[in-house]
């Protein structure tokens, strides 16, 4: 594998700030940089060094100049060479933004770069003898080095959810530093870009202030080791973190039959560190298709790397202590686990909080989350101040500016609340749009979002905004679900006009009955039994009959009751 290896190995060795999950993303980087990365401007997550809004769409000023794209390779050719990391990067130019930016398109890391940005800094070809001798240059450099911070922190991958794009943000700029130095900058060089006028002294959402960014730099400067440590104990090192890191790959892919073998083998090793073993922790929480779920050894792994601090095993852990999965049930637990991995930032804990800490602190804990960007904890607080929730006081202009940030995350639940709010208002000519933009859009994201209405115990994405989905739709948004599709099934049925589309109609009073509206599921029996009801027809339907009758009987409809002897 070659000296590509060394230089990350001694920055974490040499480093107290650097936590082990951000050298895995590194190193895994490394090892499976055959794959290619390629720098463009499709967007499905941008990260950009200044905290203004980014157009997330392809590139609309693509530049094509293949001399240019080799002179941008070579530059960061030379500045990984120098750190010992392989480039695996391609290269296209594109002028919408103004300086360069990081993203991730199906799995594949992105940069985007403008060539006036990075005109200067080019040409030196940056070789040993060749430094920048501008302090623009510097500048740009650092801007360079922060996005591929994002890339080699893997700060796109699931593992990230609960982390928020302010913690990303400080861990690029510390990878910033360290290349910095490595690439012959002083501390002051370093920091330079930092005076710029984009960088807001109070910070953002989501980007931090600029003492923190200083501070994430002077770190990664302060903490850069000597990149040539060539020793025969270092080199068996490595191929320990190799075959882990290639495990922990099968593990984001979810291949437990590949990585759970690797995992067991290296349980003794100092470098089992607890981000893996919160992955063999929830291995074991899920089982496979072969392999029931084992919540004993699942709490003994979580347990361990909670201890360690690791935020995403301390809100699985105190998940498992609130349903008893495990270990008895014990709330206070519950709360102490929870509590620990919110302190750390994990926004996802907060909203876990929401359930088993007292009623007084819901708003407290939605607040924090919400002003984290969880858009969940942002759709609730929507619903909560539009409807007076939790004692609050009605406030319909907070409530949709809660819910539009919320769909502006793209958060399923916020388009049906919102659609939900604005259909009880609208006119029959503008409930249209109000059903195609946002109920029936929303609604289907969360149908199609498995077993999401089910208890939390039916867990199985790894990613853990899922987890907190199903642990916070209890029965009260079940029934804001069904309510919500009540005027979508009004506007296909024409409320009282022509009907706009009766088959449609019909499927959506189907998901009205398997979500528990128990009239509309004894309605559907009559008439996929009759074959008409009123002015609703559709085929006579003896099996789907007995279901909806079977659905309502099980809800105590007397009539569904009498109706499901006639299908004995």
């Amino acid at each position: 594998m070659g000296k590509q290896f060394y230089f990350i190995y001694f920055y974490v060795k040499h480093s107290t700030t650097m936590n082990l999950s951000a050298f895995i993303r590194i190193l895994a980087l490394l090892v499976f940089s055959h794959f290619p990365f390629v720098l463009i401007a499709q967007s499905s997550g941008v990260v950009s060094f200044f905290s203004d809004d980014i157009d997330s769409s392809l590139c609309k000023n693509h530049v094509s100049n293949f001399k240019e794209d080799q002179q941008v390779r070579k530059l960061i050719d030379t500045i990984l060479h120098r750190m010992h990391l392989r480039n695996a990067i391609n290269i296209i130019g594109c002028n919408d933004d103004r300086n360069c930016k990081a993203t991730l398109v199906e799995a594949t890391p992105y940069i985007i770069y403008n060539s006036d940005f990075l005109n200067g800094v080019k040409l030196l070809h940056f070789t040993e003898t060749s430094l920048p001798n501008k302090e623009d240059d510097w500048e740009a450099l650092c801007i360079l080095a922060h996005e591929l911070g994002h890339i080699y922190n893997f700060h796109f991958g699931s593992r990230n959810t609960g982390r928020t794009s302010i913690d990303l943000e400080l861990e690029a700029d510390e990878f910033a530093g360290v290349m910095m130095k490595t690439l012959g900058a002083n501390l002051a060089q370093a920091q330079k870009v930092m005076q710029r006028r984009g960088i807001s002294d109070k910070g953002s959402e989501t980007h931090p202030s600029r003492q923190k960014r200083l501070e994430a730099i002077e770190r990664g400067w302060n903490n850069a080791g000597n990149p040539f440590a060539n020793s025969e104990a270092e080199k068996k090192e490595v191929i320990v973190k190799q075959e882990l890191l290639e495990a922990s790959r099968h593990y984001d892919q979810q291949d437990v039959a590949k990585a759970l073998p690797v995992y067991l083998k290296f349980t003794e090793s100092e470098h089992f560190n607890p981000t893996y073993q919160t992955d063999l922790g929830l291995m074991y929480y899920r089982g496979n298709a072969s392999t029931s779920p084992n919540y004993t050894e699942s709490a003994r792994w979580l347990q361990k790397a909670a201890m360690e601090n690791d935020d995403r095993a301390q809100l699985y852990l105190g998940f498992m202590y609130m349903k008893g999965l495990g270990h008895e049930v014990n709330y206070e637990q519950a709360l102490l686990w929870l509590k620990k991995s919110a302190e750390a930032g994990n926004t996802n804990a907060m909203l876990a909080l929401c359930e088993v800490d007292s009623l007084s602190n819901e708003i407290l804990w939605l607040t924090q989350a919400a002003s984290k960007g969880n858009s969940t904890a942002q759709a609730l607080l929507g619903e909560k101040y539009l409807y007076g929730l939790n004692n609050l006081p009605i406030d319909t202009a907070l409530g949709f500016a809660y819910l539009r940030k919320a769909i502006n995350r793209d958060n399923a639940l916020a388009y049906v609340l919102y659609g939900k709010k604005m259909a009880e208002k609208k006119s029959k000519e503008q409930l249209e749009k109000v059903v195609t933009t946002f109920l029936e859009p929303g609604a289907i994201c969360l149908i199609q979002n498995k077993n999401l209405f089910l208890t939390s115990d039916s867990l199985s994405k790894t990613d853990e905004s899922d987890f907190v989905n199903r642990l916070y739709f209890n029965n009260e948004h079940v029934d804001i679900f069904v309510s919500a599709c009540a005027p979508i099934v009004s506007y296909y049925s024409g409320d009282g006009d022509i009907p706009v589309n009766m088959e449609t109609c019909i499927e959506w009073m189907e998901v009205m009955a398997r979500y528990g509206d128990t009239e509309v599921a004894y309605f559907l029996g009559q008439l996929f039994e009759k074959g008409k009801m009123n002015k609703f027809k559709s085929p006579v339907n003896y099996k789907k009959a007995g279901e909806m009758y079977k659905l309502a009987a099980n809800n105590n409809h007397v009539k569904a009751k009498e109706a499901l002897e006639r299908f004995k």
